[in-house]
């Protein structure tokens, strides 16, 4: 394998990589998205992070 072949293998992963990441941050953002508006809560802004405040307080 020569050094051209690799860095194009390695630059192939990593843009799949980076393509699956993307794709699992949309899904997993659909889901919290779908939760917080069953609750009838904002899910937008400050008021989002009001709710993940006073949800899951910070470890002391």
């Amino acid at each position: 394998m020569t050094i051209k072949a690799s860095r194009k293998s390695k630059w192939s992963k990593n843009v799949a990589l980076t393509a699956c990441m993307r794709e699992l941050i949309i899904h997993l953002n659909a889901i919290v998205r779908h939760h917080l508006n069953a609750q009838n809560q904002p899910c937008t802004g400050r008021h989002s992070t009001r709710l993940l405040r006073s949800r899951f307080p910070p470890s002391q």
